[in-house]
């Protein structure tokens, strides 16, 4: 099952502006993508981790909750949690977060556990390049979750660039003069950059194909994807077709959601539901909002490409008001003739912003051009929003969410890294939920989306 390679795998079809990208690389090591998150109680995951500060902000040490600050490094979000989990004693979904990062980053993070008896105070687990180190910080009430994030902040060094300084101000120029700012797209990540797979699972749950689901979670590829592991699918794929156990040829490799599932195939054969059942609910959940996620990178790449204003509103649109932080505050309003210039005026003072819908089965959708462009994407992909509630894993069901269409990173500055013209250092911040690679994407475009993977081509 070799699938395609293309930014159409991602649900990408357009780019901001015209400008030429600095092409270049991120991530050829994992120190090159650095990020930290900032709480909204000033707790800072980079200069606790570092310096030990930050005490001032924690919240009474009587909370059931330990909060821990986290550094990874080229490790999954969900198998730090798994590791931190395992080590308090605790099940993983008891584990909380403010979001998922890059597995090849130096990501400084914040973990909440409930708390128990002898709470260790520090844990530390490491494994070829992956390394994890969990340090106690204190006690807060409530287990973490996105809410709690006030922002991500990122430095990273983009290398083998063809263009330097003068032409990332130039892109941002021509971003913030013609668009308003930049395209609020989900990054690569949120789809796995080198096996794009995530929403196609989402896909085939959402309609009801658990047959489908599972044959794309085990057996499809890439063409970059190691070859150990293209022949591990091909393998298990044959044995598949022929009635034979195939679960041990995922043995020995870190595949090993597909092993569960393979082996549950096993014991059942045909019960595609139980078999994809068998995973963590956090993962099954992440599949039905990643194909979520892939229908609003087509339907805001549709509106770029057709030069569809996203500064400014139409009656029919979706608005929310902003708070003091920047952040989405309330339910959207639906915009109309009388009041549509007064929500142009409140977005232009950076007050409110467009927001278009990330689709499930508790959205509203637009009465404008927009909505008429979400319609013709939900019609070639024959689901309506409704299709996202599951009655039969209802606890991967998907209201859905209403995005900003724009995003404007604060603080960004970009330097020569080392004093070398080749290589840059790009650092900004971002409000929680948006890509600093979507961000790269419209400095950089790449020729290829390895190019986030600190690779230009398959050699």
């Amino acid at each position: 099952m070799l699938m395609e390679y293309t930014e159409a795998a991602w649900g990408f079809g357009a780019y901001a502006t015209e400008v030429e990208g600095i092409g270049g690389v991120i991530k050829k090591k994992p120190e090159d993508f650095t990020v930290w998150e900032i709480l909204f109680t000033g707790l800072n995951a980079l200069d606790y981790f570092k310096n030990n500060v930050g005490y001032a902000e924690i919240e009474q040490e009587h909370g059931r909750h330990a909060l821990y600050a986290v550094k990874k490094v080229n490790m999954e979000t969900l198998k730090a949690v798994k590791l931190i989990a395992h080590k308090v004693g605790v099940k993983p979904y008891r584990v909380g977060v403010c979001g998922i990062k890059d597995k090849r980053s130096t990501s400084y993070i914040f973990i909440s556990v409930p708390r128990v008896r002898n709470q260790p105070t520090r844990i530390e687990d490491t494994y070829g390049e992956s390394i994890l180190e969990a340090r106690l910080v204190g006690a807060v009430k409530t287990k973490l979750t996105s809410k709690n994030l006030y922002r991500n902040r990122f430095a990273i060094t983009i290398r083998g660039v063809e263009a330097g300084r003068d032409r990332v101000y130039e892109i941002l120029d021509a971003v913030n003069n013609t668009v308003g700012g930049f395209p609020n797209f989900f990054g690569h990540q949120r789809f796995g950059v080198i096996r794009p797979v995530t929403h196609l699972i989402g896909r085939a749950i959402v309609k009801g194909d658990y047959e489908l689901a599972v044959r794309t979670l085990l057996f499809a590829t890439t063409a970059y994807e190691s070859e150990k592991h293209r022949i591990v699918r091909e393998e298990a794929h044959n044995l598949f077709n022929m009635n034979k156990p195939f679960s041990h040829l995922f043995a020995g490799t870190p595949l090993h959601y597909e092993k569960q599932v393979a082996r549950w195939l096993e014991l059942k054969r045909g019960d595609y539901l139980a078999a994809l059942q068998s995973l963590p609910t956090r993962l099954r959940r992440l599949f039905t909002q990643s194909y979520a996620s892939y229908l609003f990178n087509m339907v805001l790449s549709r509106i770029l490409k057709r030069k569809i204003a996203l500064n400014e509103v139409e009656a029919g649109d979706l608005v929310v008001m902003l708070d003091m932080y920047g952040m989405q505050a309330g339910r959207p309003t639906l915009v109309n003739l009388g009041n549509r210039a007064s929500w142009n005026r409140l977005i232009q003072q950076g007050k409110a912003a467009l927001v278009i819908p990330v689709v499930g089965y508790s959205t509203t959708l637009p009465r404008s051009s927009k909505g008429e462009v979400i319609r013709e994407v939900l019609e070639e992909e024959k689901i309506e929003p409704r299709n996202f509630r599951l009655e039969a894993t209802p606890e991967t069901s998907s209201p859905g969410e209403y995005r900003r269409a724009l995003v404007n990173p604060e603080g960004l500055y970009v330097d020569e890294a080392g004093g070398e013209s080749s290589t840059l250092l790009v650092s900004f911040s971002l409000p929680r939920g948006a890509y600093a690679t979507s961000i790269l994407r419209e400095l950089m475009k790449p020729k290829t989306p390895l190019a986030f993977l600190g690779r230009e081509s398959i050699s």
